[in-house]
């Protein structure tokens, strides 16, 4: 039980404030507010990134307050009493820390769990999610992904997304696989075509000892793959073959993609180099469509405090897993008129879509809240040429095992 350890976390009474903190203000109806929190008399004030002028709200009208220094001293005070192999209560306080969006002591709650059971995938997912929300000289070096779980991306050195830099060429087949590879779920709801190399399974098979080779030749070839993934050497990725898209980028082949072409690259606008380093690739095919697709997720820019506003520039994505609302990609769609975060000032242009209820919207929203929480790190950088390959000679698919 983590009764005793978090209930400094629960919720915090509304004391008299004199200046702004870093807070999260929940409501009696459920709304959720982020930003610098003042309390004025009989109200809390507080201004949002992205959103113009501040938001009030009665007192009266608050569920909780939650601030993040106190959350990050009560979750360094709990730590200091945890038992010193106790995994579970630290993944419990990284939770309640990301929650209250105490990112550096999140962060040192999931380095001791990571130093404790270097191979547990919640505590690799975890740390990428931290990271994002940290500037990439406050973040420790990156350990080497786990042995027994190559499939999960380990910490990055800098945000898994959030970058600025230049796409100068389309994935290749080897990258395109591996992102499939990624977005993977173990719950696809959508039948996964697999093909595994037979030397593949071979190799596997010299370390992997949970199974025999005629219990593995039994499985279907997408929960052969799976395995091999999930507990094979970093070097067996590379052969296991995802053939299809998961769902991920079906939905956004199929209800995105045209959309950011047709009121993006194809007008020229984002393409060639015409719109700084935001640039997409306006083709139909697979390379172009991965390709758009990671950039949309790795990509953000800088928001300047609009005119009046009170706080600092913000950095925002492009495509916001945590928080899909905040999207730039949702906001930049709508007429620059419509939008908290409007589009920057290009003569003529009026948004891809009128209203937030148009079909596109709805769509491109639905696919930004589908997607995994947790970005991952798709190791792949489009600023610079791809890896060299090197000559392997064929020997056939697994077949069963």
């Amino acid at each position: 039980m983590l009764r005793w350890l978090v209930g400094s976390l629960a919720v915090l009474t509304l004391t008299s404030l004199v200046t702004a903190r870093d807070g999260t203000v929940v409501t009696k109806d459920g709304q959720t507010y982020q930003g610098e929190v003042t309390e004025k008399g009989d109200s809390i004030e507080i201004v949002s990134p992205g959103v113009t002028g501040p938001i009030g709200i009665k007192k009266a009208n608050v569920q909780s307050v939650q601030y993040v220094d106190e959350t990050s001293a009560a979750v360094k005070a709990a730590l200091g009493k945890l038992e010193k192999r106790d995994v579970k209560s630290r993944i419990a306080l990284a939770h309640q820390a990301i929650d209250g969006r105490a990112y550096e002591v999140a962060r040192a709650a999931l380095d001791e769990a990571q130093a404790i059971e270097p191979n547990n995938r919640e505590v690799a997912d975890l740390l990428v999610q931290v990271s994002r929300h940290l500037a990439p000289a406050s973040q420790p070096s990156t350990p080497a992904p786990p042995a027994g779980d190559p499939a999960a991306p380990g910490p990055a050195t800098k945000p898994a997304a959030g970058e600025v830099f230049v796409a100068k060429r389309e994935v290749t087949p080897e990258e395109i696989n591996r992102i499939r590879q990624i977005e993977w779920r173990k719950d696809e709801p959508l039948p996964m075509k697999v093909r595994v190399d037979r030397d593949v399974v071979k190799t596997f098979f010299t370390t992997y000892t949970e199974m025999t080779r005629a219990e593995f030749a039994k499985l279907p070839p997408d929960q052969q793959g799976l395995l091999i993934l999930s507990k094979g050497k970093a070097d067996l990725r590379a052969g296991v073959h995802v053939e299809n898209d998961p769902v991920s980028i079906f939905e956004y082949r199929k209800n995105v993609h045209h959309v950011i072409v047709q009121g993006c690259a194809a007008a020229g606008c984002h393409s060639a180099g015409k719109a700084g380093t935001f640039n997409l690739f306006a083709a139909n095919n697979d390379a172009a469509i991965y390709t758009n697709y990671l950039i949309l997720q790795k990509y953000s820019k800088t928001i300047a405090p609009k005119a009046g506003d009170r706080g600092k520039p913000t950095q925002r994505m492009v495509v916001d897993r945590e928080y899909p609302d905040q999207s730039l990609l949702l906001q930049y769609m709508l007429p620059p008129s419509a939008a908290d975060t409007p589009h920057p000032a290009v003569p003529g242009y009026k948004g891809v879509v009128k209203l937030a209820s148009a079909a596109a919207y709805a769509q491109t929203a639905h696919w930004i809240k589908q997607l995994n929480p947790i970005a991952p790190d798709y190791e792949i950088d489009l600023s610079q040429d791809p890896p060299k390959k090197e000559p392997k000679e064929s020997k056939g698919d697994a077949k069963g095992g």
